[in-house]
């Protein structure tokens, strides 16, 4: 570029300088991943990118699960960035390039989904009778089903004796079942419980009871009284052992 000045008679020196023009291409964003579908909750963004005029190029992403996008991550050389998104969400993101001059380029708006939570199975307990109580009659086993998921989610409990067939206990979270000892042998018998949650079952809770029904019945509740006459007698025998002694 020249310039000179002019007084009405004559010109100036002649100035000048070198200048390069240089049209700035601005950076573009394609095959952005990932763009619609289902995906793990712990998603890569990744996309490509090129700049017309060969200059290096720095990113700012945005991603949200609705709008306006929330910029996470900015100024970042690489073409990726690693993320951990919720269950069950639909994301939308974009990505915006800077050049080395300026230049802005800005990425369409893509979106996907997270997958639904995995199942959690439910848990099972008995809570009475007791691991290898002496039952007779009719008895009420008893137990608590819970899940990670939401106690709601539970859709049933079942029991089974021995080897016999599941049947449904009354209730879920909190849940019984009635059982007949009279209609087992006597002796010793396994109770197993399992809740179920629509889409799989817990772990299976079990105990052992000792039947007694009949003469083994009386036989039991004999033992018994036997044991609490020794007791008192004892605690009697003592007694009367202190008095004397308080009386010497």
């Amino acid at each position: 570029i020249y310039a000179r000045a002019y007084d009405g008679h004559a010109y100036s020196n002649i100035a000048e300088i070198n200048i390069t023009i240089f049209n700035n291409h601005a950076p573009v964003i394609t095959n952005m991943i990932p763009s619609d579908g289902v995906v793990d909750v712990n998603v890569t963004l990744s996309w490509n990118s090129y700049d017309e005029d060969g200059d290096s190029m720095k990113y700012d992403i945005y991603l949200s699960s609705s709008y306006p996008l929330t910029k996470i991550a900015s100024n970042i050389t690489e073409t990726y960035f690693d993320i951990h998104c919720q269950y069950s969400t639909t994301y939308y993101w974009k990505v915006i390039a800077w050049d080395e001059h300026g230049g802005r380029g800005e990425s369409e708006i893509k979106n996907f989904t997270t997958i639904p939570k995995p199942n959690s199975p439910p848990s099972c307990i008995i809570t009475e009778p007791g691991n290898g109580a002496t039952v007779n009659g009719t008895i009420v086993v008893m137990g608590i089903a819970t899940d990670e998921d939401g106690n709601d989610t539970i859709t049933k409990v079942e029991i089974k004796i021995d080897n016999g067939a599941w049947n449904n206990a009354t209730g879920t979270n909190e849940w019984s079942y009635t059982i007949d000892t009279t209609s087992l042998s006597n002796g010793e018998h396994t109770i197993y419980a399992r809740a179920y949650d629509g889409h799989a079952y817990s772990n299976i809770a079990e105990i052992n009871i000792h039947v007694a029904n009949g003469a083994e019945a009386r036989e039991h509740e004999n033992s018994i009284l036997i044991y609490v006459f020794i007791i008192l007698a004892i605690v009697v025998a003592l007694l009367a052992v202190l008095k004397f002694k308080k009386f010497i």
